[in-house]
């Protein structure tokens, strides 16, 4: 009996020995046989069978041919491969999802930005245009390439508008401002604010309601809505002439521009008080046309007339702060006279009980806790004040538009009406302006002082309580523009403010 036999029934291990007299190909296949065996099982074979399967004989079987690969090999290169392609599905799920949580978070970063330029152009650091600005705030972001990160850059303040006048431009800013004083003196005329009346009231039959008729003017307190609602209709009565486009007015043919004759050289009739006359040949017919720059309003307003209802922003400024005026608003004619970049005239309405916002009226109330305190514009807070009106373009409350929109170079407005002669630049300018030249503040103080004696002793009470109001108001306008340049480099602008000129030069 074997060695190895010890009972009928026994269990034996296999000894797995590496044949010493093996060629090293065979020691390789011998060892990836191994490798691809699985562990070593309990076999139950019967004492007679011992002798034939010894572990060398085992061994002799496994050698018998080592230049075939032993079938184990095949085996493991085939789960490999299930594997490697279990992997491979597996890469390629990840890397879709992936690229999805990417796309939905290039989707988030861009509505964040998106939001974030808005409430930068609206002056507001933190929180949702309609969200309380301390339960929301702007999302943190790591990397250089955040595109929502909070603005940390300080930008230099605005520069200051300098007044080195020559004695030449000064000669020209008295001379342009005495002109609109004596325009602003036919405004007067108890005439002329009749038939103003009547063209306001043929335009907005609405101001009937408040007592507007063409004999009186308003018999209770306006709203400034309604001054909004006459810019907004006037264009539409008053037309306006661009240059180089004014029609023959014998065959109606498009015509030259010749020259400007003085008012001397013309047929006018002097009470017109008509400042000069443009010449326009028409080739058609060799005629020549001219247009009348007419200062009274009467040449404008008189119903038998109509066709007489057309200028430039001159005549419009002139007729619609008569019309504001006649109907019981407190209005004066601003004036450009800037030297580089001047000659533009537009209309200013005062806003008594400050019912306007200058940014947004739907968001006035400041009461309301849907609406961040920091986006209101400080002007919502009932303060009375000069509001910008220009009949050429036909909308208001819009002073940035010159210089942000029309990108004229402003260094001096005047505000002209019965109650002075005031520098009211830094309403119309996001710079500093530095102080008034001597001759110029003289000159003004003196205008204003004549103004001011003719009205009476309450009246002169009221004009300066609204010029000290304006003084504040200017002040905080002029605060608030500086605060957000150096902050955002820019300030808050409205969409007309953006634009050019829309009725032509």
């Amino acid at each position: 009996m074997s060695s190895l036999s010890f009972a009928t029934d026994f269990t034996y291990t296999e000894i797995r020995e590496t044949p010493q007299n093996a060629t090293p190909r065979a020691k390789r296949s011998f060892f990836r046989g191994l490798q691809s065996q699985t562990p070593l099982e309990t076999k139950q074979t019967p004492s007679r069978d011992v002798q034939a399967d010894d572990p060398l004989s085992v061994v002799r079987r496994r050698f018998a041919d080592v230049s075939a690969p032993p079938p184990a090999v095949v085996t493991v290169d085939k789960q490999r491969e299930e594997t490697l392609l279990k992997k491979k599905r597996i890469h390629e799920l990840e890397q879709s999802h992936k690229a999805q949580i990417m796309k939905k978070a290039e989707e988030t970063q861009r509505k964040l930005a998106n939001e974030y330029k808005q409430r930068q152009e609206l002056g507001l650091p933190n929180g949702s245009r309609f969200a309380s600005s301390s339960s929301t705030t702007l999302p943190s972001c790591d990397g250089d390439s955040c595109s929502v990160r909070p603005n940390t850059k300080s930008y230099p303040p605005p520069t200051e508008v300098t007044r080195n006048y020559t004695n030449q431009e000064m000669t020209s800013i008295i001379s342009s401002v005495m002109h609109h004083l004596q325009i602003n003196e036919l405004h007067t005329n108890p005439e002329t604010r009749a038939h103003a009346r009547a063209f306001a009231l043929e335009m907005v039959p609405q101001l009937a309601q408040y007592g507007v008729t063409p004999e009186q003017p308003a018999t209770s307190e306006l709203p400034i809505a309604m001054a909004f609602q006459l810019c907004s209709v006037f264009k539409k009565h008053f037309e306006f002439v661009k240059f180089n486009d004014i029609p023959c007015e014998y065959c109606g043919g498009m015509t030259l521009k010749r020259g400007v004759l003085p008012p001397d050289q013309t047929d006018a009739d002097p009470i017109w008080l008509c400042s000069r006359a443009e010449s326009y040949h028409c080739p058609k017919c060799d005629r020549e046309t001219l247009f009348y720059r007419c200062n009274n309003p009467s040449y404008f307003l008189d119903p038998s007339h109509k066709e007489r209802r057309k200028g430039r922003c001159g005549e419009f400024a002139n007729i619609f702060t008569l019309l504001c005026s006649s109907v019981g608003f407190v209005a004066r004619i601003a004036v450009d006279v800037s030297p580089t970049g001047g000659d533009h005239v537009w209309t200013e309405v005062y806003d008594q009980k400050g019912e306007w916002s200058s940014l947004d009226k739907q968001l006035k109330d400041t009461d309301n806790p849907n609406v961040d305190s920091s986006f209101v514009n400080y002007s919502v807070q009932n303060q009375p004040r000069y509001i910008h009106f220009d009949s050429c373009e036909g909308f208001g409350d819009c002073p940035l538009v010159y210089e942000q929109g029309w990108n004229k170079s402003i260094s001096l407005v005047v505000g002209i009406n019965n109650d002075g002669c005031y520098d009211i630049t830094r309403r119309y300018t996001v710079h500093p302006v530095a102080a008034l030249p001597r001759e110029l503040s003289e000159n003004f103080a003196r205008a204003t002082a004549s103004s001011l004696k003719a009205k009476t002793s309450q009246e002169r009470v009221e004009a300066r309580k609204r010029r000290s109001e304006e003084i504040k108001e200017i002040e905080a306008v002029s605060q608030h523009n500086t605060e957000l340049i150096t902050k955002y480099g820019k300030v808050i602008l409205k969409e007309e403010e953006k634009h050019g000129r829309i009725s032509g030069q």
